[in-house]
């Protein structure tokens, strides 16, 4: 009884293994069909060398369209919003610093001049996320993610402080 048991718990095993392995195989055939998908290649010429520059059949265009880049989960709401956040945080602070004006006071006398501004920074940061452009590490520190976590404290800040101030009615700084 025990032998048969043994035997069906091998046949069970080799055959868990090789399901594993098929969908292992699977997977990397499915990763490395996207890659070469995504991954421009210069196309051979007919005497069978490569040209020196890619052919305009070969360049990928990775362009996004306004809706997908503006959707809930598209590059553009959290990264713009990141960035107007950690402006309106700092600028907000120094100017309740000086005028002794809670944030939300600040932003209902914001001149049309300091709107416009925003509404270029909001323009300038949509462009290239528009056209394509990749997000590379500038310098040092200077990474996309590092971008992102500081947009992500800078609106919890903001969120904080109108919600600080609001119950306090006085300015934090």
């Amino acid at each position: 009884m025990q032998s048969v048991s043994g035997c069906h718990l091998q046949a069970s095993l080799q055959q868990y293994q090789n399901t594993k392995q098929g969908r292992s195989l699977s997977v990397k055939r499915e990763y490395h069909r996207q890659l070469n998908r995504l991954v421009p290649r210069a196309s051979s010429t007919t005497n069978g060398t490569t040209p020196t520059t890619p052919s305009t059949s070969t360049r990928r265009d990775y362009s996004v369209s306004l809706f997908d880049a503006l959707k809930f989960n598209g590059p553009a709401p959290e990264l713009i919003n990141g960035r107007l956040a950690m402006v309106g945080l700092i600028a907000g602070a120094w100017e309740e610093a000086h005028s002794g004006l809670t944030l939300a006071q600040q932003a209902e006398q914001l001149p049309l001049s300091e709107l416009l501004l925003l509404a270029l920074w909001v323009y300038a940061s949509l462009v290239p996320i528009l056209k394509g452009a990749k997000m590379e590490a500038f310098v040092g520190w200077f990474t996309p993610r590092a971008e992102i976590t500081n947009g992500r404290a800078a609106m919890l800040g903001i969120a904080v402080l109108l919600l600080l101030e609001d119950k306090a009615g006085v300015p934090f700084f």
